[in-house]
């Protein structure tokens, strides 16, 4: 019908995600037809509102500081804003996050992103001065919104014309449960054992959640990517005979966000919950060690997402993390291999030394891989490949994916053997969508099984 052809010109373009360059834009995203006849993957950060929350010391702010540099890498033009309610920030510390060759940067490159972070310190980082720095955020892209709109692979539906949107503002509050507002400052400016400060927790929750309401908001109209943490609490039962109904599906009945307002979890788009164990080996030694690692640098990091609008919720991945270097990509994706079957892998759990199927003749054990993968881009790009090849045949429904992803990895490089397309393009690729040109040429890993239909 067409009597509301009006009404239907109003319709919001789909919600454009932009790489991290890491697992995790598969765990919040899906490949989708673009370009060229490209697939490229629509996943990562977008403008909405993600939240991690945790207990303490399960390295929150280290995985989302890796995340956020990841996509400062790829698109130099993203600004990103830090309020520091914790005060725990330091720009050195999160400049060291770059140690890969996937994520490698130069240092002119590093200061290059290091300008386009501002880190607001704890003494204006109140609720209320966190609105206003949003709102004059939103109102210079409103002014200068020529320059802040770029186009991007992906087409839309309905009118099959590349999808423009805006350029990414990042702005990552750590935490949400530490914002502090005006009221609550009023309250104890009484005295702490003021009777009317009893209701001090009902003001933050809903201050907390006017906030939010109000992000979610200016996160879709001008490209804000609003990134929350929070701290995991404990959920008490008041009464032994009617015991608290879990917060999220999957959540666990005892687990409780802390400080962040009543509309918390539906304001979300994602929302995932962290927890972490030291990474090490039998002899309790760093299990991916590079040089004289510490054994308590290295932990395993799991990522649960229990809210996911835009993809399957339920999933975890366990990353990699270095307390001094962030996110360790190469080493993640060589973990999730492990665990997983060995699929991927020439060799099973009792071989000190592996390699790739996909590059078989490049040998590397669990404790010389991260060096090697500094200088050897095409191990990094096979590890990464496969790692993501794995992670869609365990949790992608596969009635939903127009492609064959039965074959082992063996399978598919015999294949490639025959094919016009060679394992050398394919190992000397990018799989991340830019809207700028890249220095590699740019090929999805649903565009090489394509090539092999």
């Amino acid at each position: 019908m067409t009597l509301f052809r009006e009404l239907k010109e109003a319709t919001a373009p789909p919600i454009v995600m932009f790489n991290t360059g890491t697992l995790y834009d598969l765990q919040f995203g899906t490949y989708q037809m673009g370009k060229d006849s490209f697939f490229y993957l629509n996943g990562g950060m977008g403008p909405f509102i993600t939240g991690l929350h945790g207990i303490g010391n399960t390295h929150k702010s280290t995985t989302i500081d890796s995340l956020v540099l990841g996509l400062l890498r790829l698109y130099p033009d993203v600004d990103l804003f830090v309020a520091d309610t914790e005060g725990s920030k330091s720009l050195e510390r999160i400049a060291n996050f770059r140690t890969e060759l996937l994520c490698n940067m130069t240092e002119a490159a590093v200061e290059d992103i290091m300008e386009n972070i501002t880190v607001i310190p704890p003494e204006e980082c109140g609720l209320a001065d966190i609105y206003e720095r949003l709102q004059k955020i939103a109102d210079i892209k409103e002014k200068n919104k020529k320059d802040c709109i770029v186009t991007t692979p992906f087409l839309d539906p309905k009118t099959n014309q590349f999808i423009k949107t805006w350029i990414p503002t990042i702005f990552f509050i750590d935490s949400l449960t530490e914002l502090e507002t005006d009221t609550e400052n009023t309250m104890l400016d009484r005295g702490i054992e003021h009777k009317g400060n009893n209701t001090i927790w009902m003001v933050d929750g809903n201050k907390k959640t006017l906030l939010l309401r109000k992000l979610r908001k200016l996160a879709t109209q001008y490209g804000i990517h609003v990134i929350c943490t929070a701290h995991t609490g404990t959920n008490i039962a008041m009464d032994s005979f009617a015991p608290p109904s879990k917060q999220l599906q999957y959540m666990k009945q005892a687990d409780k966000l802390k400080g962040v307002g009543s509309k918390f979890t539906f304001l979300t788009a994602n929302m995932m919950q962290v927890t972490s164990k030291f990474c090490v080996d039998a002899q309790k030694q760093a299990l991916y060690p590079r040089g004289k690692t510490m054994a308590q640098d290295l932990h395993e990091v799991t990522i649960m997402s229990q809210r996911a609008k835009l993809a399957p919720s339920g999933i975890s991945i366990p990353y990699i993390i270095s307390q001094s270097s962030g996110l360790l990509s190469a080493a993640t994706h060589l973990n999730y291999l492990r665990v997983n079957g060995y699929v991927g892998l020439n060799g099973g759990p009792s071989k000190p030394k592996h390699a790739t199927s996909w590059l078989p003749d490049v040998n590397f054990s669990r404790k010389s891989f991260r060096e090697q993968t500094q200088s050897d881009y095409k191990l990094a790009r096979s590890l990464e490949l496969l790692a993501q090849y794995r992670y869609i045949q365990l949790n992608w429904n596969q009635d939903k994916i127009p492609i064959n992803i039965t074959r082992t990895p063996e399978e598919i490089f015999d294949l490639l053997q025959k094919n016009t397309l060679k394992m050398d393009d394919v190992l000397n690729s990018t799989g991340y969508w830019n809207y700028k040109p890249t220095e590699r040429p740019y090929l999805s890993l649903l565009d090489v099984l394509a090539k092999i239909e």
